[in-house]
């Protein structure tokens, strides 16, 4: 049985100034190692507030091998656990995509290696639904007998279907029906599930102009669009000419049956060739009248190219009008979009749009402090361990800031997430621990530039309630103690009231912030169990979180 163990983070951040930690947790299995892939907020009270915690997805190795099994837990909004489950074989298994449904059901993407599919034990695309309660989840696998997988889900609740996106095998069978033109190792999969009974609707594969190479093509992300479309994004083999190094392929897909409406490669530059290009996270964003496609990935620099004085892998960033267009001046040998890093490798996993309408890629940096893009690295021997990293660029894909965070080990983000408070989560792995392992890592901050947001006091009254109020302990049987932080602000009175969901007050008190710090204590033992509100107002400052009272 694994042991779990949660530990505060001893996270640095080399740019303290343009973000504010609130907390960073990491968690142990043991001696294994353990990576974060993915991370979706929870509505667990069904109120329509996506502010109950979060479920983090990834991968652990089975029994110190390292053969892999898929990982799950579940966080309260202070980064203390609720519940975990650890699933798979002795084979090769992992979990890489996570998201709430509407009927607050949790679903897990990945994939399993099992002979489900097939003649033999091969790689199946592995969908799994969990009660938000973490209760024994109900199992699918997809696929044939080459190996596929499962990157990405989400749901349409439009046309009540889940959609998933990853890579199809080398073999029409099983659930791939008699595709004539499948691609090497593999190509993009993209298929839609009933969400009553989790059959197959319709199911497409998609690949570039160039055929029949020893590549692989697999679609790592998709999201819907404004208009109903999905758009996927990925790496692709059988877009380079040489049908061998990757580009990113994006479509633009009808909901109804797969059908193409758009689709472009980009960063092949015919003067270099493809040079391991592609993407991980795609998203839509809106500035002003127009719509924009704006992506997360990699790129692989040649040997000879001065990107950043090296060929290691730098990070990608790429944006697209709604047509499939590129906006983004191409950065060192790319023919599309702009790379971004230091003298070692830094690769982009995941990104959102920020509140001044920024773009904050998250992933992970090895170049030392001051190289190029990079502020700085917590670790200062030489050769260089990773830092978890924040990339922040302008609309016109200019960099604003970067933030590296971990510890002197390897540290990485792979995905990020904007809170319905305007905070954010980032996840992905830490090392060190009680093992000295790779762990889970989540750490949950604000950045100052929406801190204090002109002329918009309902983004003011909005504003992190976790990031500045904490409660201990949540849930809670007795007594909690609360902290609020302000920073900039001394002395000031603060005013802390109690409500039930429903906003009718139980409690009121005043209490001093003393140098920027109030801590008060509440006794709760009177109060039935449920969901209740606290909040704390200064001056025209509400800061709020939920707390759980239970037996």
């Amino acid at each position: 049985m694994y042991v779990l163990a949660t530990t505060t983070a001893r996270s640095q951040s080399c740019n303290s100034s343009d973000i504010s930690i609130a907390w960073a947790y990491t968690f142990d299995q043991g001696n294994h190692n353990d990576i974060a892939y993915d991370v979706a907020a929870i509505d667990s009270d069904l109120d329509g507030q996506k502010d109950d915690g979060f479920v983090i997805v990834g991968t652990t190795e089975y029994s110190g091998s390292p053969k892999l099994q898929g990982f799950i837990i579940m966080i309260d909004e202070n980064g203390n656990e609720r519940w975990r489950d650890t699933r798979g074989g002795n084979n090769m298994d992992a979990f890489n995509s996570v998201i709430q449904e509407s009927n607050g059901k949790i679903i897990v993407c990945g994939w399993k290696t099992s002979n489900a599919k097939g003649s033999g034990a091969s790689r199946n695309v592995w969908v799994l639904q969990y009660n938000v309660t973490g209760d024994t989840p109900v199992e699918h696998e997809y696929g044939g007998s080459g190996s596929d997988e499962g990157w990405d889900i989400i749901e349409d609740e439009e046309n009540e279907l889940y959609v998933v996106a990853g890579r199809a095998g080398n073999v029409a069978d099983g659930d791939l029906h008699n595709h004539t033109s499948i691609n090497a190792d593999g190509e993009y999969w993209v298929f839609t599930l009933d969400p009553s009974a989790f059959t197959v609707g319709w199911e497409e594969i998609y690949c570039g102009t160039y055929t029949g190479g020893t590549g692989e093509d697999w679609a790592t992300s998709i999201m819907i669009a404004a208009d109903g479309n999905y758009v996927v994004s990925g790496f692709c083999a059988s877009c380079d000419p040489l049908k061998v190094q990757w580009d990113a392929l994006m479509l633009n897909l009808d909901p109804a049956d797969g059908s193409v409406n758009w689709s472009g490669f980009y960063g092949y530059n015919p003067g270099f060739g493809s040079r391991d290009q592609g993407t991980y996270q795609v998203i839509e964003t809106t500035e002003g009248d127009d719509d924009y496609f704006v992506a997360a990935g990699v790129h692989h620099p040649s040997q000879h190219a001065n990107c950043f004085g090296d060929y290691q892998h730098d990070a990608w960033g790429l944006k697209n009008d709604d047509a499939g267009n590129d906006i983004w001046t191409p950065g060192c040998e790319l023919s599309e979009g702009k790379n971004y890093g230091g003298k070692y490798t830094d690769n982009g996993y995941s990104l959102v749009k920020t509140c001044i309408g920024n773009y904050l890629i998250a992933g992970n940096t090895k170049s030392p402090t001051d190289s190029f893009d990079i502020t700085c690295n917590n670790d200062a021997t030489r050769p260089y361990t990773s830092d978890a990293w924040l990339l922040n660029l302008n609309p016109d894909g200019t960099v604003a800031w970067d933030a590296s965070l971990g510890s002197t080990g390897d540290d990485e983000f792979h995905s990020i997430e904007e809170l319905e408070d305007g905070t954010y989560i980032a996840v992905g792995e830490y090392y060190g621990g009680v093992s000295l392992k790779q762990n889970f890592y989540a750490v949950r901050f604000a950045i100052t530039d929406c801190n204090n947001p002109k002329n918009d006091k309902d983004v003011n009254n909005r504003l992190d309630s976790i990031c500045l109020l904490s409660v201990f302990p949540n849930p809670s049987t007795g007594v909690i103690e609360i902290v609020l932080r302000l920073s900039g602000v001394k002395d000031q009175s603060v005013t802390i009231a109690l409500s039930g969901i429903v906003g009718k007050t139980i409690f009121a008190s005043i209490g001093n912030l003393e140098n920027g710090k109030l801590v008060e204590s509440i006794s709760l033992m009177s109060l039935p169990n449920g969901f209740y509100r606290l909040t704390a107002a200064v001056g025209d400052m509400i800061y709020s979180t939920k707390i759980i009272v239970e037996d």
